[in-house]
């Protein structure tokens, strides 16, 4: 039976726009575009015969709000970036954990530079990808840098250079921060080799780069002529290994579908400068729309702002509003893009691809789960959780002698990083090396907060801690009632066992050690245990990602720690105690044996550490003597 539709349904305007459903707490359940939007709004509550998943829909709508557009292109326009800012949970969301890198080309500056971003913004440079095989962007960019002799320095270095770098040392860098190179000079010896390679132009490129040796050669300029020589080598070699597949060159994507039962997966194959790159998977769960549907929700969620629109996109299909959808192409390129089905020819051999790709995808997807669950079921069985741990947040601190403390959280979602639900906390109750109340009030700011509505509740809680930290945060959870609806658990520091190296008393580092919220016997993982490696995964994320953005508010204080002065222990040394211990004060607590299972540090090196932080203890506290006891001079 349908529902009743709420009044205020019946004064919407036979207008194109967007549909916004929301629940009684203002939360928005799903965006939807329309050419007209009261026929299309009042049909969810008229028809008798809905969708299990739109029944849902239709049950917990509260409120309907409405945007006025002036036609469908600006309604696809505006229905993305809503999708894109709210997330709504019964909207079509493609799964798809990775940000693929693209190279930006800084030519808004007077001496670009080349770099590797995960966003592609409006701010004047030129920006080529996306790359996404690690190892292309990483070849790539190696043979930019030895061949074209781009700076490398980023713009606060630049500015305040008064000597040659090592790079111009090295015959790599022409040096522009010491003024020796105009701008015009870098524009034409620089910027156009780069702007041609990474366009395709390999042709032209290295018919110019052969002249410019074969004049070097002439000249006697020679060490000139080996460069220009070994350039030209490395640019054959790179662009001999991409496949062909769009004759003339040009830039397009095609993508792939294969569907069975509420999976889908959604094959992207790029090519750039008529050569495949690579290929991008994306999947969706539970949706019920035809395929040609489901496949205008991509081409809207993957062609969003931040993204590029390549020439020309290639689809399987006929979108439902193919015209439309084109229109909505070409806004986000900024000039014209053709979507197009082909039926013949080399364009419908790689839709051929595209398809067969797709098939793969969903098939190692599949895979995929079947292993994630597997491994989830095990670890439910061996530490006798209450529920299979599909969600898991971990948690971790961040600090150099208590300061500036940050906490962080890393959330995997079936065995895998979700990182749009990573998130930071800036420690503010908390003054002084207490890791026990930072943790507590971290875990209080998650579960009883705004994240508390924003963010699902996880099937396992993991702090990277022992008992302590377990103990700060039980009364909290109980007093949200959540001690039974989440499974939590301590990953604790791993012990030294002394005389089980290979050397004779040498120490080695234990097995890793997760502690149950109730107390009782540790669980210990050997190393080669695969639920070992999850929870090291895990626990070493969570580290990172609290170290990176401690880096990013305090990123001199990291370095400039409480460990300057000590002997053998420089900046990598140093970030490498920070990783693995999580604080200064954590390094300050740390036996010998502790220190020497760090990776980077030696036992001399842990040794000498440890004395010095024990001198720094006794120099503070003569020092706070000193203070309380002053004695005429």
């Amino acid at each position: 039976m349908a529902r009743r539709a709420p009044p205020e349904l019946a004064d919407l305007a036979h207008r194109p726009g967007i549909y916004l459903m929301k629940d009684g707490d203002g939360e928005v359940l799903y965006v939807g575009k329309a050419v007209d939007l009261a026929r299309r709004v009042r049909s969810y509550f008229s028809r008798a015969e809905q969708p299990p998943k739109t029944r849902a829909l239709v049950a917990r709508i509260a409120a309907v709000e409405t945007i006025i557009v002036d036609n469908e292109v600006e309604a696809l326009l505006l229905e993305a970036n809503l999708i894109k800012r709210y997330r709504p949970r019964y909207n079509v969301l493609l799964r798809d954990d990775k940000q693929y890198p693209y190279l930006r080309l800084s030519v808004q500056e007077e001496f670009p530079r080349i770099d590797v971003v995960r966003r592609v913004v409006d701010d004047g440079a030129r920006y080529y990808g996306p790359f996404v095989t690690g190892t292309g962007i990483g070849e790539t960019m190696s043979l930019i840098n030895r061949t074209f002799m781009v700076r490398k320095c980023r713009n606060h270095d630049f500015r305040r250079k008064e000597r040659p770098s090592l790079q111009f040392q090295i015959g790599r860098c022409y040096s522009p921060c010491t003024g020796r190179i105009t701008p015009e000079e870098y524009a034409r010896k620089v910027v156009a080799p780069v702007r041609a390679f990474l366009e395709g132009r390999d042709r032209r490129l290295v018919r110019d780069l052969t002249r410019e040796m074969e004049e070097a050669a002439a000249g006697e300029r020679f060490e000139e002529a080996a460069r220009l020589r070994d350039a030209i080598r490395r640019i054959e070699r790179l662009t001999a290994r991409q496949e062909v597949v769009e004759v003339g060159g040009g830039d397009l994507d095609c993508l792939g579908l294969y569907r069975l039962g509420e999976t889908t997966a959604v094959a992207q194959l790029v090519v750039r400068a008529g050569r495949l790159q690579g290929r991008r998977d994306l999947f969706m769960e539970g949706e019920t729309g035809s395929e040609a549907e489901l496949l205008a929700q991509v081409v809207r969620q993957l062609y969003t702002a931040g993204t590029l629109v390549p020439e020309t996109v290639l689809v399987p299909i006929a979108l439902p509003e193919h015209a439309a959808e084109a229109g909505y192409l070409t806004a986000r390129r900024g000039r014209r893009c053709h979507l197009v089905v082909p039926r013949r020819g080399h364009r419908a051999k790689l839709i051929g691809l595209a398809q067969q790709n797709a098939r793969e995808a969903y098939d190692g997807y599949q895979a995929r789960r079947s292993r994630a669950t597997d491994l989830l079921t095990d670890l439910k069985l061996r530490l006798g959780l209450s529920r299979l741990p599909r969600r898991i947040e971990c948690f971790d601190i961040s600090n150099v002698s208590g300061d500036h403390a940050v906490g962080s959280m890393v959330v995997f979602d079936e065995g895998r990083p979700l990182k749009r639900h990573y998130r930071n906390f800036r420690i503010r109750a908390v003054a002084g090396p207490n890791d026990f109340a930072m943790m507590a009030e971290v875990i209080e700011r998650r579960y009883a907060g705004e994240l508390a509505d924003r963010l699902p509740y996880p099937d396992l809680i993991l702090l990277d801690g022992g008992p302590p930290q377990l103990a700060a945060v039980v009364p909290i959870l109980a007093d949200l009632g959540l001690v039974g609806r989440c499974d939590l658990l301590g990953l604790a520091k791993a012990r030294s066992l002394d005389g089980q190296g290979r050397g004779r008393g040498e120490q080695v580092q234990s097995h890793e050690r997760l502690v149950r919220a109730g107390g009782g016997e540790p669980v210990v993982l050997p190393p080669d245990d695969p639920l070992c490696h999850l929870v090291a995964r895990i626990r070493d994320e969570a580290h990172r990602f609290a170290i990176t953005h401690y880096r990013k508010l305090h990123g001199d204080r990291l370095v400039a720690s409480g460990l300057d002065g000590c002997a053998g222990i420089g900046p990598t040394r140093k970030v490498a105690l920070l990783r693995h211990f999580g604080s200064l004060a954590r390094v300050r607590a740390a036996t010998v044996e502790e220190l020497a299972c760090c990776p980077k540090m030696t036992a001399p090196t842990a040794e000498a550490v440890y004395r010095y932080l024990r001198a720094q203890e006794a120099d503070s506290a003569s020092a706070r003597d000193d203070r309380q006891n002053p004695t005429d001079s």
